[in-house]
């Protein structure tokens, strides 16, 4: 495949800058596919929008009523003017027939239409807090008043129908959803998500069911990623193979025909029994990268394969955490929406609590996993900085949501740092 990125010499590490400009050029070329899919309404929830979604009606449909009260006549609008309570009143449900005599006072839902073949001049809404109610007489407050059409939401104000509500690109969260619903979107057409195939390595690992030997360790990347990467792929395969180079090749043959992309974790480093990118070269694939300067996920590899983007992400699970945060999850919310995503959150690096007590290098874009705070000392909310005692240390990074990326250097941390969350938006 052409590669569109400047690469580094193959000595060199490369920069988390270079691995996101080729991903960047790589979606550019892959991620345009104009197909999309339908799917029922209850289950868009992360999902892209491939067409815009119309008002099919004026929003809202009809002049509606936003406060519990009484309907009465402008002329009868003084303050402490006693009227007769109507038995004829408004609800929120079909339109209905509605006469009001003068001196008299009709009550009105939160919701109901005003009455068809009135003027907002003539008939005006009190609410309930400015009268005060005896029997079947209703008597009006000292301040009360109520000009033409206040406290009516009227028909066509928030979108008259055929109005774009919702954008091509969007994604869908409970607002959407409720858009989507309120004009009978039932099935949204939506963005492909892509296919992919997750493969675990080592001969140490054995499923969570088992108990493990003294040297033997459960299989936690598997549930870990799928957990990440659930909502943003169509399917998501998986199989574990020890560290056989042998048994990674049948089983990444087998898999790579129906995979967009392959992640496959550990087996990327120096090891004696690394086998993976030895594998993928063996297979055909081309290396983009392998080693980039940060930590954690030094060793991380990038390569193309047939029509698959292969990530090779280290072993251990906070390299494999930070490497999915950082371009995994970026790259495949980016196939969605047709291109890398553009933009990041940020942190203010003084809301983030011992941010400042981790050591940086000058070679090294550092990760940092933080999780939401509040102190005691502080009122407003901000963020821990997680400290871990090595790429290991899976513990220390729970109930984080995302790392922040400290660059290379001794100078002064900036004012902000992106945030890189692998929880849904």
């Amino acid at each position: 495949m052409k590669q569109s990125a400047t690469l580094p010499p193959s000595s060199e590490p490369a920069s988390p800058l270079d691995v996101q400009q080729f991903l960047h050029s790589y979606l550019a070329e892959h991620a345009t596919q104009p197909e999309s899919v339908k799917m029922d309404l209850a289950f868009v929830a992360g999902r892209v929008l491939a067409e815009d979604v119309h008002a099919d009606r004026d929003i809202p449909p009809y002049h509606r009523v936003m406060m519990d009260g009484y309907l009465v006549h402008a002329s009868d609008l003084k303050p402490g003017q006693t009227l007769q309570l109507s038995e004829q009143g408004l609800a929120a449900a079909a339109p209905q027939s509605f006469s009001l005599s003068q001196g008299q006072a009709a009550p009105v839902a939160t919701g109901a239409a005003f009455p068809d073949g009135w003027r907002f001049e003539d008939l005006r809404v009190v609410p309930v807090e400015d009268v005060e109610v005896e029997e079947n007489q209703l008597k009006l407050a000292a301040g009360v008043s109520s000009a033409p059409q206040q406290y009516l939401h009227l028909q066509g104000s928030d979108a008259p129908a055929g109005t774009p509500l919702l954008r091509k690109g969007q994604v869908i969260g409970p607002m959407e959803t409720a858009i989507c619903a309120s004009v009978g979107c039932v099935t949204p057409h939506l963005r492909p998500q892509p296919r992919l195939f997750l493969c675990t390595t080592g001969s140490e690992v054995v499923p969570v069911a088992q108990t493990p030997l003294q040297t033997e360790i459960r299989a936690s990347h598997e549930h870990m990623l799928r957990h990440m990467l659930a909502d943003r792929t169509a399917t998501c395969f998986s199989q574990h193979v020890p560290d056989d180079s042998a048994a990674m090749r049948a089983v990444l043959e087998k898999r790579s025909r129906s995979a967009d992309v392959i992640l496959v974790t550990g087996g990327v480093s120096k090891g004696k029994h690394d086998h993976t990118r030895e594998v993928l070269e063996s297979l055909g694939a081309e290396i983009v990268f392998h080693r980039v300067s940060q930590r954690p996920g030094h060793p991380l590899l990038v390569a193309t394969w047939n029509n698959s983007l292969v990530f090779g992400l280290p072993g251990n699970p906070l390299s494999v955490t930070a490497c999915v945060a950082r371009f995994v999850i970026p790259f495949l919310e980016g196939w969605c929406l047709g291109g890398w995503p553009e933009g990041r959150p940020q942190l203010r690096t003084e809301d983030i609590e011992d941010l400042s007590t981790h050591t940086r290098d000058e070679r090294f874009t550092k990760y940092v996993a933080v999780r939401p705070h509040l102190s005691a000392s502080r009122s407003s909310p901000h963020s821990q900085a997680l400290r871990a005692q090595n790429s290991g240390d899976y513990r220390a990074w729970a109930g984080a949501t995302g790392v922040v990326d400290l660059p290379p250097g001794r100078d002064a941390l900036p004012d902000f740092v992106d945030l890189y969350p692998w929880t849904l938006r």
